[in-house]
């Protein structure tokens, strides 16, 4: 098998055929690592059979990304989102295969009038080797990019090609609407998320306010609760610093370890 295209998905139920369309008249590989949804997106997922490598685990979204790999078959591996459907995948693997490049990832920055959402393709080898998709669920790609780039192992190119985002009507309220109900749930998430955005990033304060587009006294009121409280919650994230990571990849290269 030539290739996987693997993502995660979390309560889309209402998206499940639009992203899936454009994708099973081909033969490639699909695995989809499905976070333990509420809704009816696994039971979805399970009608279509062994057309799809279906993995039910309770995870990030970065670990997610990891285990779809880890339980995929393809010789190269497309990472993308879930609310992207992407109506020409082959265009961007022909582009893929046209640059020839084996010893990096390269990421398709989609243009258009749309959300311009980020494909990751590449050998299996690169991604087994860098092992930079980690335990986050916020910038887990920023995470992985950052690894890679400090290896010159990544390449991004801005690429047209057509594609659609996907609305899930339930998320008008706000993204975390998707995985909380209720203003204490979607507060607690987004504390967390916030937790995972400055461990990656090490955002300070006003780097925030800028990230979440908080202006006037009551945004930056929020802003700095929103701080105060994560920034003590990075200390109890237990996946490897950006640092640390680049560190483990440089000890595998001086034991010896080829990509």
């Amino acid at each position: 098998m030539k290739y996987s295209i693997c993502v995660t998905v979390y309560n889309s139920e209402e998206i499940v055929k639009d992203f899936l369309v454009p994708l099973l008249d081909n033969d490639y590989e699909i695995v989809i690592v499905d976070g333990e949804s509420t809704d009816k997106t696994a039971e979805i997922l399970s009608g279509y059979g062994d057309r799809i490598n279906l993995i039910e685990r309770k995870c990030s979204r970065g670990l997610g990304r990891k285990i779809a790999i880890d339980n995929s078959h393809g010789e190269n591996i497309i990472i993308t989102d879930f609310d992207i459907q992407i109506l020409s995948i082959e265009k961007i693997i022909k582009a893929y295969e046209s640059y020839n490049i084996n010893d990096k990832i390269l990421v398709f920055h989609l243009l258009g009038d749309d959300c311009n959402p980020n494909v990751f393709v590449g050998r299996r080898e690169i991604f087994n080797y860098y092992d930079a998709w980690q335990d986050v669920n916020c910038m887990e790609d920023v995470f992985f990019t950052r690894v890679c780039k400090h290896f010159d192992a990544i390449k991004k190119i801005d690429f047209k090609c057509e594609y659609k985002c996907l609305k899930i009507k339930n998320l008008s309220a706000g993204r975390e609407s998707r995985y909380e109900t209720g203003i204490v749930g979607k507060l607690i998430r987004r504390i967390k998320c916030t937790a995972d955005i400055i461990f990656v990033s090490g955002f300070t304060y006003r780097d925030l306010l800028k990230y979440y587009k908080l202006n006037g006294f009551r945004g930056k009121v929020y802003g700095l609760f929103l701080y105060a409280t994560a920034r003590p919650l990075t200390r109890f994230i237990k996946t490897p610093s950006i640092t640390d990571k680049i560190r483990e990849v440089k000890e595998r290269s001086n034991k010896g370890d080829i990509r």
